[in-house]
């Protein structure tokens, strides 16, 4: 378009109606030479407005889904009166195997914990063996002597079994599980990290939906359970409420982010590495892959290409414990990212071959392992839209229409995602009533324009740092993630690694790791 030029803005803004323009969608007005000259599009304004109505057009179907998943939820409680949660099933001849993956030096204080929890606390809809599968390079006499004493009990509630299985060639969590499958003649394996506890009605909620809709594997939610020991940082590594945030966007994630994926675009659930339940078949079929940093996601991509169903089911809840620093949840977040990588490059030729796996759901895996990284690639470019804007003001006038729109589109989308997830917070307050109540407001931090912003940029950053590991040859060994020590009432040595962790300033066990392990594929039982 040759540019028109006026003496008068008033001209130029007339001139900008013309219907060759649009009617001022695809034109601007620029200063030129004491002039105003409304001027035609040209590429970098049409990329810029392509971005930002791509990450609209996210937002407003990431929003749409989290208010489907919200008033289905509603009318399902509800159609059965009132009852949060479907009733509870008891099948007497069903038998479950609970694997609990450990990296005995760091975790040595709190499996006794999590082993008692599991026996004492937890329901199951049947017989239930507690299979702990862990490595160590020494010897640890007391705890092992420990679950020597445990394994030879016969006194578990409802007749329980517990046993422990050291693989002394293992340096993964991986191999652990892989040497796990040896020991379980039990239909149904539930695996659980060293830290987990899982709520009491969790294991048979899991069992319920699996038997139900006749899946492989059906994935329950987690929440940060130490939030008492995890509110304020003290150190330049820490940041206060952390625990608050983490669990906050645990809520957004397994409540209604995955749900709503699953539901309206992917059509599966997928495997997160804890707190599930799987059919014994379907995984001693294929073993876990010991050279990926996210074992679990390999192993869902695996089992979804071969045509394998997976499902949700929140309502399943399990607390772990949260990162003590930011910088324990930095390695921890920047392993999960390197590990979606490294399975999007060894599948992605897969998502799209013939075979088991519906077009349906090819697409759907494209969408979540695929799409986030052009997603964040383009949130890199656009991530200095807030200094341009500041120079160059949002307005029609300076940047027309098209601009305008789909930047007030791409603020609206994100207030979808704030209101819808506040809401279920709200509506989940049963569950642990006053942390429930502050988490209703820490949801509300987290998912706000705010929030969501600042979380956009940590995992850009996570992202570009992941990025450059993989395709520099930088990726190192899986570093132990450090997280608060649990105190719970029952634990034997919790006061002893309370007053340790205060010493060190990091989770028991970390350090030894790093000295024993550093540069290789290593810590077991920390998703």
């Amino acid at each position: 378009m040759t540019a028109d030029c006026f003496t008068s803005l008033a001209q130029a803004r007339e001139a900008m109606q013309l219907d060759r323009t649009l009617g001022g969608w695809l034109s601007y007005i620029a200063e030129r030479d004491a002039q105003h000259c409304v001027e035609g599009y040209g590429f970098w304004h049409y990329l810029l407005a392509f971005c930002l109505l791509l990450t609209s057009t996210n937002g407003i179907l990431v929003g749409l889904s989290c208010a489907f998943i919200l008033v289905r939820r509603r009318i399902k409680t509800a159609v059965r009166g009132g009852k949060k949660e479907c009733v509870p099933v008891k099948c007497p001849e069903a038998s479950i195997t609970a694997i609990i993956p450990c990296y005995l030096p760091n975790e040595q204080f709190i499996i006794e914990e999590t082993v008692k929890w599991i026996m004492d606390e937890v329901d199951s809809p049947g017989q239930l063996t507690v299979l702990v599968v862990y490595n160590t390079p020494h010897d640890i006499p007391n705890i092992e002597a420990r679950l020597a004493q445990m394994q030879e009990r016969v006194d578990w509630p409802q007749g329980r079994r517990f046993k422990a299985l050291r693989v002394r060639e293992s340096t993964s969590k991986s191999a652990n599980l892989n040497a796990a499958w040896a020991e379980t003649a039990d239909d149904l394996v539930a695996i659980y990290d060293a830290d987990h506890h899982p709520d009491r009605r969790s294991l048979v909620l899991l069992y319920e939906k699996l038997i139900r809709k006749r899946v492989a594997m059906v994935q329950g939610s987690v929440y940060i359970r130490n939030l008492e020991q995890n509110q304020f940082g003290c150190s330049p590594c820490s940041v206060p409420c952390l625990g608050r945030l983490i669990d906050a966007e645990f809520f957004w994630d397994f409540f209604l982010q995955r749900p709503g994926q699953r539901t309206c675009f992917t059509g599966f659930g997928f495997f997160t590495g804890s707190n599930c339940l799987w059919r014994s078949s379907m995984l001693s079929r294929m073993e876990f892959d010991e050279s990926m940093q996210c074992e679990d996601a390999d192993m869902a991509v695996k089992q979804l290409l071969d045509g394998q169903k997976m499902e949700y089911c929140p309502e399943a809840r399990s607390g772990e414990l949260a990162p003590v620093s930011l910088g324990a949840c930095w390695k921890q977040r920047l392993r999960w990212n390197i590990g979606g990588l490294q399975v999007v490059l060894k599948w992605a030729r897969s998502y799209t071959k013939a075979g088991k796996m519906s077009c349906r759901g090819r697409c759907g895996l494209i969408w979540m392992q695929v799409v986030p990284y052009v997603l964040t690639a383009i949130g890199a470019g656009m991530a200095c839209l807030p200094i341009i804007f500041a120079v160059w003001p949002l307005c029609e006038d300076r940047w027309g229409r098209l601009v305008v729109w789909a930047s007030q589109l791409g603020f609206l989308a994100v207030l979808g995602p704030w209101v819808f997830s506040t809401l279920e917070a709200c509506f989940q307050i049963h569950h642990r009533r006053a942390q429930s109540c502050a988490q209703v407001l820490a949801v509300l931090l987290l998912t706000s324009p705010v929030g969501m912003s600042c979380l956009g940029a940590w995992n850009l950053t996570l992202t570009c740092v992941g990025v450059f590991k993989v395709f520099t040859g930088r990726v190192k060994g899986w570093e132990v993630t450090a997280r608060a020590p649990s105190t719970s009432p029952g634990l034997r040595h919790g006061t002893d690694q309370v007053d340790q962790a205060k010493h060190v300033g990091e989770a028991p066990g970390a350090s030894e790791f790093a000295r024993t392990h550093s540069g290789s594929q290593t810590a077991v039982g920390l998703p």
